[in-house]
């Protein structure tokens, strides 16, 4: 009887350490998913910040009002998507300092934008790096094998 160790397993996990506290994530390159997740996210948070209502002018409570409860809505939405990408609680950890402060504190469209702007180089890295080592497995691999090793049987 034959006994094998089947052992593909990578070190390819990073830490992004989220604030002063050393709070942190784990990421990997090797999560098919996280890189459209996290484009996607960057998306509609885009979209989102594009349809939030102008209140240069408003003076009306009523307009006032609405604005406010749409910036919420956006907030608390931004909140989900970020836990969304990078798993639960990355926004509270993102933005300990402030959570600690104030018991209802919810994170504003700007503490977003600044979020997904710091993430979006070490995203980059992050896959650049996984697609680097992918074409480098692929070349050792076909390294391996030499033409004859393609050949089908009974062709010259």
């Amino acid at each position: 009887m034959a006994k094998y160790n089947l052992n593909i397993e990578h070190d390819d996990i990073d830490e992004i350490v989220l604030n002063e506290y050393g709070d942190s994530i784990s990421v990997s390159g090797d999560d098919a998913n996280l890189w459209d997740r996290f484009i996607k996210a960057c998306e509609e948070m885009e979209e989102m910040r594009d349809n939030l209502p102008d209140d240069a002018g408003s003076n009306n409570n009523m307009q006032v009002s609405k604005m406010s409860d749409d910036r919420i809505a956006f907030c608390k939405k931004g909140v989900e998507i970020i836990d969304g990408v990078f798993g639960d609680g990355t926004a509270r950890k993102s933005f300990r300092k402030q959570y600690e402060s104030i018991s209802d504190f919810l994170p504003d469209e700007w503490k977003f934008i600044a979020f997904f702007d710091t993430m979006m180089p070490i995203m980059e890295d992050i896959f650049s790096r996984k697609m680097e080592r992918s074409e480098k497995e692929s070349k050792d691999r076909m390294a391996k094998y030499q033409p004859q090793d393609h050949k089908r049987k009974g062709s010259k």
